[in-house]
C-alpha cells in the first residue's frame, strides 16, 4: 500500500453457530489476517492512529486497522480471541444503552421480527416509501424484505421508527421481548473493563444507535454526550467516536460541533474508501469523517486489497480523467491479479465469451441490489438500437427501491437518466433458454447456478467484455463518487463491446 494509506476494516456480527448467529466466521477473519501479514502488512492500534493524526511521526506504510461495531457478545466471545491470537489490536464501538441493558438496537429488533415470524406474507404495510404486500415464505424472501424495511426506517424519525416497529409486531404476529434474546445479547461493562488495554479498546457509538440526522439537535446531543459519559464511567476511552450507519447524510456540522464540545477529536463513518494520512487536512472537519471499509469476504476482493489494486483504482479515479484511468486501472489490475488468479480468470473469461448470440431474445443485467451497477448497464443497453428485450434485476433486490442517489447523479454525468427505474427481484423473473444473464462478479454466477441451469439460459461476466477483460466489476454502493465514475466507466465500455459483438454475430 502507498505511504500513509491505511485500510480501516469494520465488522459487525461474528458467526456463532451454537447461538444461532450468522456473521463473519472466525476462520475467514483468521485467514484474512494471516494473508495480510504474509504480504507484509502490520496491524495498527487505534491509539497509534490517534497519535499519528495528532502528531505525525515516522513513515506509515503497509498498515491496517480493524474495528467491530455495536458491542454484541459474539464480538467479545468469538471475535476478540481471533484478533488476540493474531496479535492484531481491535477497537469495538459500543452502543452504551445496549451494553447497560437499558434497550437493544432498533435495527436488531427489525431483524428479530423477520427471523422469528411464522407468517407467510407481510400484508398491507405502509412504511416510509414502502406501501406494498411482501411474500415472506422462505428465508431468502424474509431477508430481502427485512432489508428493504430496515433501509426505509433509516430515513424515519425516532418516533416514526418506534411506531413502525409496533406495526411490524402486529403484522408479523411477533411481539418483542423487553430484553435482547440470547442471539442478540450485548457484552457487559465487566467485559469492557477486563479487555480494555489487552489489545482491545472501546469507543462510543451513541446510546441507542439512531441515525443522528433523523434526530432533533437536542436528542443528537443526548445520544452523543450520553454515550461518551457512560463509557468513561468504566474506562478512559480514546477521544474517538463512530457514527450509527455512517453514510453521507447521517451526520452534519451540528454533530461535529457536539463532538468537539465533548472532547471527540476523531470520528469514523462508513464511507468506503482508504484513510490517507498524507491527504488528511487535520485543521478541517476531515478528522471527524474518517472512512472505513467492510472486511471483504470475497477472495477476489481480498486479493485486490492485498495486491494494492483497490487503492490504485481509488487514486486513479480521484486524479485522472475517465478515459485515462479506464485503461490505466485495467492494465494494473490485470497485471496484479494474474499472479494469483491466472487459471480461474482464464477459465471464467473464456467461458464468458463462448455465447450463442443467435439464441438470445433478452438480455438481463444482474447485480445484488439492482440499484447501482445493473440498472446503469440496462439504461446504456436500452439507448442502443436493439431488436431484443433488455431488463435488469438483483439477486437480493427489494423490488421497491429506486437506483441509489449517487448512482443516479453519476449516471447523469454520463448522459443517462435512471430516475424512472425501480429494482426487480431476480427470483420473480421468469427465465427462458433464450435469455442471456450478464453478471458483475463470479460469485453471482454461483448464486444463480440453480436458476440458470433449470432454465438452460446463457450467462456471461460483464467485465469479460471490457477493453481489458476483468473478472469482477465491483459494487460501488456506499463509496465515493470517484468509485462510481470508475465502475460506470467499465460498465459503459463493457456493455458497448457486448452489444457490438451481438450485432456482429447475429
Amino acid at each position: 500500500m502507498s505511504e500513509g494509506v491505511i485500510p480501516v476494516f469494520m465488522l459487525h456480527r461474528i458467526e456463532d453457530k451454537g447461538r444461532g448467529i450468522d456473521g463473519t466466521s472466525i476462520k475467514a477473519i483468521d485467514l484474512f489476517l494471516k494473508s495480510l501479514k504474509k504480504y507484509g502488512y502490520t496491524p495498527m492500534g487505534m491509539d497509534d492512529l490517534f497519535q499519528q493524526i495528532k502528531r505525525p511521526y515516522g513513515v506509515i506504510k503497509n498498515r491496517f486497522i480493524f474495528m467491530m461495531d455495536d458491542g454484541y457478545l459474539d464480538q467479545i466471545e468469538k471475535g476478540v480471541p481471533v484478533f488476540q491470537e493474531n496479535n492484531c489490536p481491535v477497537s469495538v464501538a459500543l452502543i452504551t444503552d445496549f451494553v447497560s441493558g437499558n434497550s437493544w438496537p432498533w435495527d436488531a429488533k427489525v431483524r428479530y421480527l423477520f427471523e422469528t415470524t411464522t407468517e407467510k406474507e407481510l400484508p398491507e404495510i405502509s412504511i416510509s416509501n414502502i406501501n406494498s404486500t411482501f411474500d415472506i415464505t422462505n428465508d431468502e424472501s424474509r431477508l430481502s424484505t427485512m432489508r428493504a424495511v430496515r433501509e426505509s426506517l433509516k430515513k424515519q424519525s425516532e418516533e416514526q421508527v418506534y411506531e413502525s416497529i409496533k406495526l411490524l409486531e402486529e403484522k408479523l404476529n411477533i411481539y418483542l421481548p423487553e430484553n435482547a434474546p440470547d442471539n442478540y445479547r450485548s457484552c457487559s461493562w465487566n467485559d469492557v473493563k477486563r479487555l480494555e488495554g489487552d489489545g482491545v479498546n472501546f469507543i462510543p457509538h451513541t446510546k441507542s444507535h439512531f441515525i443522528l440526522s433523523n434526530l432533533t439537535n437536542e436528542r443528537a446531543k443526548e445520544e452523543i454526550q450520553g454515550s461518551i459519559k457512560e463509557i468513561n464511567k468504566h474506562i478512559n476511552s480514546l477521544p474517538i467516536f463512530v457514527y450509527p450507519n455512517g453514510q453521507q447524510g447521517d451526520y452534519n456540522q451540528s454533530h461535529f460541533k457536539i463532538l468537539r464540545e465533548n472532547g471527540i477529536q476523531l470520528a469514523f463513518t462508513t464511507n468506503s474508501t482508504y484513510l490517507s494520512l498524507n491527504d488528511l487536512d487535520r485543521n478541517s472537519d476531515e478528522p471527524l469523517i474518517l472512512p472505513r471499509l467492510g472486511m471483504p469476504n470475497d477472495r477476489f476482493v481480498q486479493e485486490k486489497i492485498i495486491t494494492k489494486i483497490d487503492y490504485i483504482a481509488d487514486r486513479s479515479n480521484a486524479d485522472k480523467l475517465r478515459h485515462t484511468f479506464v485503461t490505466a486501472y485495467g492494465i494494473r489490475r490485470t497485471a496484479a491479479l494474474k499472479a494469483v488468479e491466472n487459471f480461474t480468470e482464464r477459465r471464467y473469461l473464456k467461458q464468458s465469451k463462448e455465447l450463442a448470440f443467435d439464441r438470445i431474445n433478452r438480455i438481463i443485467f444482474v447485480c445484488v441490489g439492482n440499484i447501482c451497477r445493473s440498472p446503469f448497464a440496462e439504461i446504456i443497453a436500452l439507448s442502443n438500437e436493439l431488436d431484443i428485450s433488455v431488463i435488469s434485476a438483483g439477486i437480493e433486490a427489494s423490488g421497491v427501491d429506486q437506483p441509489d442517489p449517487v448512482a443516479r447523479k453519476i449516471a447523469k454525468e454520463f448522459g443517462y437518466n435512471m430516475d424512472h427505474l425501480c429494482s426487480t427481484k431476480l427470483k420473480e423473473v421468469a427465465l427462458f433458454d433464450t435469455d442471456l444473464l450478464v453478471t458483475m462478479e463470479p460469485t453471482h454466477l454461483d448464486r444463480m447456478a440453480k436458476m440458470t441451469k433449470k432454465a438452460n439460459c446463457q450467462t456471461t461476466l460483464l467485465g469479460a467484455w471490457d477493453n481489458v477483460p476483468m473478472l469482477s466489476i465491483d459494487d460501488p454502493y456506499g463509496r465515493a463518487e470517484a468509485r462510481f465514475r470508475m465502475v460506470f466507466s467499465h460498465i459503459q465500455v463493457s456493455v458497448e463491446n457486448l452489444l457490438k459483438a451481438y450485432h456482429t454475430l447475429v
